[in-house]
């Protein structure tokens, strides 16, 4: 009936080809619960880790409905670059069966602040071996 958009994988792919793959591979794993406004984000709400040292590429994640993520460094390899990033959100749109792009129920009204989007305010440190890092989104002003 519906599928996904594959235009935001693709764009991540895109964003992946055009800042370089680096040189080495993930040594981090990134898990953790986005929160909006105290509560668990709907699931379709994207996240994305920039790593901010040249050559360092993003790794991304989406939420699930208990707004919890895992960060991917590629379709194949789960994980991210160590050292400090910085963290955007997104929301990920639907196609329809004639590929007519929407937003699926739970992310209507979403409102992601400007500063939590693209070139990001956002910074968290990723450390090597396993984090737990939790992100929240206000929408307050």
């Amino acid at each position: 009936m519906f599928k996904k958009n594959n235009g935001v994988a693709g764009l991540i792919l895109c964003l992946v080809a055009i800042t370089g793959c680096g040189t080495s591979l993930t040594d981090s794993t990134v898990t953790g619960v986005v929160r909006i406004d105290g509560g668990p984000a709907p699931e379709g709400v994207t996240i994305m880790f920039q790593p901010v040292k040249p050559g360092g590429s993003p790794s991304y994640g989406k939420t699930d409905s208990q707004g919890r993520y895992e960060l991917q460094y590629n379709a194949s390899v789960k994980g991210a670059n160590s050292g400090e990033n910085v963290v955007s959100f997104g929301v990920e749109y639907m196609e329809d069966e004639e590929g007519v792009p929407f937003l699926p129920e739970p992310l209507k009204g979403i409102k992601i602040p400007a500063e939590l989007q693209e070139n990001s305010s956002l910074r968290k440190n990723v450390e090597s071996g396993r984090n737990e890092i939790d992100l929240e989104i206000s929408t307050a002003k």
